[in-house]
This record gives structure tokens, C-alpha cells and sequence, in this order.
């Protein structure tokens, strides 16, 4: 299956090339920001497509079904948080993105232009549940500054891991280009920046090692 990117209309659904209707119309998946909206596009061009929502925010729930889809090769490349487990797949470090650090906009280190990872010690971490990539990451921050991950709550999403954190339920990571989508400026929350070398993680692209596009 090819990957195609295709730039859709925001307002006028006729504002659109005959380019990107055709790779609609070929693809065998779409995936797409709001399935609501897309699927109205598609039907005033009259295209009948499987469609998938797949976006920064739901980032974290999608690795699973996008390592599902590589080893079933009904894909065949993804692009995922490393590391990830490797049986039958391949995969190379694309870039490193940093954590960034949200708490209440009242809290202590809301003021400070950089922390350390040390500054989070005896801070109450908010994570994601069992089965996100990103909790297994923050969580590695978090034994190294000597947080404590709250046992009370956590979030099935990184929305609503925001909202637990503009209610003072705690602080938490974020990735860098999640946190400048979810946390509007001057309001509830405030995102403070990690002294070098910050923490982060890398994201990839994974294949499987069976894949006849590696001979191409």
C-alpha cells in the first residue's frame, strides 16, 4: 500500500484537485484528522473510503494498531515513538523531540524559564494508562527526578491528561508538538522547557524485515 499525502479543503469542499480525489478514491485506507468532516468530503465527490482517525493527540493509543497493521502487512512503514517491540520489524531514528513540562499555571515552576529533570522530585506525575508508549517514556523521567506517579488517576488521552492537569490533579510531560496544539497560551496551564540536554524521545520509522520494499 503506497502512502499518499493529500491536502484536503477546510471550507469550500470543491476547493480541491482531481490529483487528491483520484488518490482518494485508490487509497485502501484513509487516514484523516476528523472523520466527520472527511467523510462529508468524500461523499460530495462520491468516494467510498475506510477511514481512520489519526492525529498528535491520539498518538499514544494508535502505536499498537499501527505495529498490528506492519507485521499483518496490510502496511508497510510506520511512523511511531521508538522503541517499540521488534519482533519482525525494522526500524531507524527519524529525529529526537524533547518533553516539555505542563503545570498548573499557580504551581511553583510556572515562573521558571528551564528545569531540570531534578526539579520534579517529590512532584506528583500524571501519566497515561497502562499500554501508551508515552507513559513507559514520561515514567523514565519521572524514577530519574524522583517523581511520584499518581496512583489515584490516570489519563486514557493527552487531552484529557491536560484537563487533569489545569484541575491541580498534578504535573505531566508532554511532547513538544503536542503541548504547543493542546495548551492555549496564558491560560490555565503553563509549559516550561527543560534545561539541556532535555528529556525526549525519538520517533522513527518501523517496517517489517519481510517487506518486499526493502529490495526496492
Amino acid at each position: 500500500m503506497p502512502l499518499s499525502i493529500c491536502a484536503t479543503p477546510i471550507g469550500n469542499l470543491d476547493d480541491v484537485t482531481l490529483r487528491v480525489l483520484e488518490e482518494l478514491r485508490a487509497a485502501d485506507l484513509v487516514l484523516c484528522e476528523d472523520t466527520r468532516r472527511t467523510r462529508i468530503l468524500l461523499a460530495r465527490h462520491g468516494i467510498d473510503a475506510r477511514l481512520e482517525s489519526h492525529h498528535r493527540h491520539n498518538e499514544a493509543a494508535r502505536t499498537p494498531r499501527v505495529l498490528e497493521r506492519l507485521r499483518a502487512g496490510e502496511i508497510d512503514v510506520g511512523i511511531l515513538a521508538l522503541p517499540v517491540a521488534m519482533d519482525g520489524l525494522e526500524a531507524a531514528p527519524l529525529y529526537d523531540e524533547p518533553f516539555m513540562l505542563a503545570v498548573p499555571a499557580s504551581h511553583a515552576l510556572a515562573d521558571r524559564e528551564r528545569v531540570k529533570v531534578e526539579d520534579l522530585r517529590g512532584e506528583t506525575l500524571l501519566l497515561l494508562e497502562d499500554g501508551h508508549c508515552l507513559r513507559d517514556q514520561a515514567l523514565a523521567v519521572c524514577e530519574r527526578g524522583g517523581a511520584v506517579e499518581s496512583l489515584e488517576v490516570r489519563a486514557t488521552s493527552l487531552p484529557t491528561l491536560v484537563q487533569m492537569v489545569a484541575g491541580g490533579l498534578g504535573v505531566t510531560l508532554l511532547p513538544e508538538a503536542a503541548a504547543a496544539a493542546l495548551v492555549p497560551p496564558k491560560g490555565a496551564i503553563e509549559l516550561v522547557a527543560f534545561a539541556a540536554p532535555p528529556p525526549g524521545r525519538t520517533i522513527g520509522l518501523a517496517w517489517r524485515t519481510s517487506s518486499a520494499r526493502l529490495r526496492e
